[in-house]
């Protein structure tokens, strides 16, 4: 669980999923920002003041130089993430033709993939894939498997790409660390 200090700059999930996660993630990688793994309690300063947040899985906090705006850290924290030094999004399978049906179900609960998947409402067509179901469609349909220490994802096009993208992406050379 790393230490981050007075002054490191938060960026919620929910912003990062309202732009492009893509960019956020190469941004992660150069800035060698936290990639937060469990919801995490920390305390920002804002123009109101100093105030309590939650960051959900997938939120980023940068060091203190970074280019980028977020939230900044009025103490220093203790958080359950890992550094982001690499991003390796997986491979999308061949359209398969099923469409994914929302909400997503994440099933293991101490898995940072699922716990970022759960209950998102995200559209998109599946492909077929092997593995541990890991996430599915209110269906019972595979959207991310495990294989050993590898996500697959069984996204083929679609909305919910890039967000599942982004998570496996960032916490995929996290895994095993």
């Amino acid at each position: 669980m790393p230490r981050i200090d007075r002054g490191w700059k938060a960026v919620d999930v929910s912003v990062i999923l309202a732009g492009e996660p893509r960019e956020w993630a190469s941004l992660a990688v150069s800035e060698r920002a936290l990639l937060v793994t469990y919801p995490a309690s920390v305390v920002v300063r804002t123009d109101a003041g100093v105030t309590s947040v939650t960051l959900g899985v997938g939120s980023l906090v940068f060091p203190p130089d970074a280019r980028v705006e977020g939230l900044q850290l009025s103490r220093p924290e203790w958080v359950d993430g890992c550094y982001s030094v690499d991003y390796a999004p997986p491979e999308r399978p061949a359209v398969g033709g099923k469409q994914l049906t929302p909400p997503l179900l994440g099933l293991d609960i101490r898995d940072p993939v699922a716990l970022f998947a759960n209950g998102m409402f995200l559209e998109g067509i599946l492909g077929d894939v092997e593995g541990l179901n890991l996430v599915v469609d209110s269906r019972g349909e595979t959207v991310v498997a495990v294989e050993g220490e590898d996500y697959i994802l069984a996204v083929a096009e679609g909305p919910a790409v890039g967000p599942l993208e982004y998570i496996i992406g960032l916490y995929s050379p996290c895994k095993g660390r």
